[in-house]
């Protein structure tokens, strides 16, 4: 009995092709890096653009500044009501 379920069990794996299974596997795996690796670059492209921002206000507020100064009105506080 156990004799013929050992043969139909080794025929059976030999039947069966793993190749494909680990083929697919690997697909998924390198779909799955794709995403984090997607997620990875939109967050970094936010960064990017929050830091460019962040330069052009100071860039801004540098200018006004200069022209306060020049203007003479130096101990007049800098608005920043457009950063409300």
């Amino acid at each position: 009995m156990f004799e013929i379920l050992k043969i139909f069990i080794e025929q059976t794996f030999k039947l069966i092709n793993i190749d494909p299974l680990l083929k697919s596997r690997e697909r998924h795996r390198l779909s799955s890096l794709g995403v984090d690796l997607f997620s990875l670059y939109t967050s970094l492209n936010g960064i990017y653009v929050t830091g460019l921002l962040i330069v052009r206000e100071i860039e801004q507020t540098i200018e006004r500044w200069d022209r306060y100064r020049t203007e003479g009105r130096a101990e007049e506080p800098i608005k920043f009501a457009h950063l409300i």
